[in-house]
């Protein structure tokens, strides 16, 4: 796994919650809200567009062109601000010891997907929503983000009942397995399963694997951490100064 200098507060937002991780020391410990001490570096990870540190776009929040720092009411700045799948997706191939391949789907209020090889992402805000290319493959009902028949209109929490009844697992498993399938880029690597009802609902695990003929996994991030997101952003500012401090 990569390392990099600390203390590092990893702000971590999501649909229904928000998670703080600290790196410190060697040390990891997880607070519930956003929290950013003064000696410690920041990260956001933000379930949405980012462009230069404000997300343009984040539907399930209801931010557009919003600087998260202070949406959040943080001391800031923000070192690096990244899409929630994003660096969830980087922190599951840091915490395998770097995969040559691996396909990120969180499952939970939203739905989010990256595609990681060698440690970079290759391709990212996936799954969810049609700019993936899938045209109205999953029905037609118009989504959150005003496009018609995304996967999230199917398969994201805020369009499931709660909890889920078993005659929704099978139908939810196919269209993840289909929302897979259909990206050429997603073709190849480990699938990880992860979010809040990936967790809560691991028979999706089997599901998923029996329709993909695939190694699919659940996330490898501590029962305690909301993803592996922390984990993501810590390896990307690593990757980071490195880079920086091989050029100077």
């Amino acid at each position: 796994m990569e390392s990099m200098q600390i203390p590092l507060a990893c702000v971590e937002v999501g649909g229904g919650s928000i998670q703080t991780v600290f790196f410190d020391n060697g040390s990891v410990r997880m607070l519930d809200g956003a929290h950013h001490p003064e000696d410690a570096t920041l990260a956001i990870a933000v379930p949405g567009i980012i462009g230069e540190g404000i997300v343009t776009e984040a539907t399930n929040l209801g931010w557009r062109n919003t600087d998260p720092v202070e949406a959040l009411g943080l001391r800031g700045p923000a070192t690096f601000v990244a899409n929630d799948a994003e660096a969830a997706a980087l922190g599951e191939a840091a915490l395998r010891d770097g995969p040559p391949a691996l396909v990120y789907i969180g499952i939970g209020t939203g739905i989010g997907g990256a595609v990681v090889r060698d440690g970079e992402v290759v391709r990212a805000n996936l799954f969810g929503h049609n700019a993936a290319g899938y045209g109205h493959a999953f029905g037609t009902t118009r989504c959150r983000c005003g496009r018609v028949g995304c996967l999230e209109t199917v398969a994201a929490g805020w369009a499931l009942p709660d909890p889920i009844d078993v005659a929704h697992f099978a139908h939810l498993a196919s269209c993840v397995a289909s929302a897979i399938d259909r990206l050429d880029i997603a073709s190849e690597g480990i699938v990880v399963i992860g979010g809040g009802i990936g967790r809560r609902y691991p028979v999706l695990i089997d599901l998923v694997a029996a329709r993909l003929h695939r190694d699919v996994q659940p996330t490898a991030a501590p029962d305690d951490a909301k993803s592996a997101a922390a984990w993501g952003l810590r390896f990307a500012l690593g990757r980071k100064r490195r880079t920086l401090a091989a050029g100077t």
